[in-house]
């Protein structure tokens, strides 16, 4: 028997295509944590804004007086922009306001005990809802 120095072809290419096997595991690996995180980052943004507008309603409706027969507050969508009263409070998302879906403006009368609120906020196909009712303790 002869005392053979050095690597064939065929083991030169077994472990390249084993190496290149464990390269592609690892990308796939770490592109999906990239996905999950830009995902994870983009839901974190549509629910801080979703809970930005719902706490600026929140606070014009409490301020509003009760009794006050025309005390209503608007919320409407133009564009990639929702208003409330006619001043913008949030844009870049798409807004889709409810209970008066097709509409694109709801109008939440004060002299009411308690008003439903329902958001939802889009945006690279990425959605976070907000249901909530806003009330007034008499």
């Amino acid at each position: 028997m002869r005392n053979e120095r050095g690597i064939t072809l065929v083991e030169l290419v077994a472990a390249l295509a084993i190496a290149g096997i464990i390269l592609i595991l690892i990308g796939s690996v770490f592109m999906s944590g990239l996905k999950t995180s830009d995902r994870s980052k983009m839901n974190q943004k549509l629910q801080q804004e979703a809970n930005y507008i719902t706490e600026l309603v929140r606070t014009e409706f409490l301020k509003r007086p009760e009794k006050v027969e025309h005390s209503v507050i608007t919320l409407s969508v133009s564009d990639d922009r929702l208003q409330m009263d006619g001043t913008t409070i949030s844009e870049g998302y798409t807004y889709i306001l409810e209970p008066t879906e097709p509409v694109s403006s709801l109008e939440m009368d004060r002299s009411k005990s308690s008003f439903r609120f329902n958001i939802r906020l889009e945006r690279n196909e990425q959605s976070y809802e907000v249901k909530t009712t806003f009330s007034k303790l008499k």
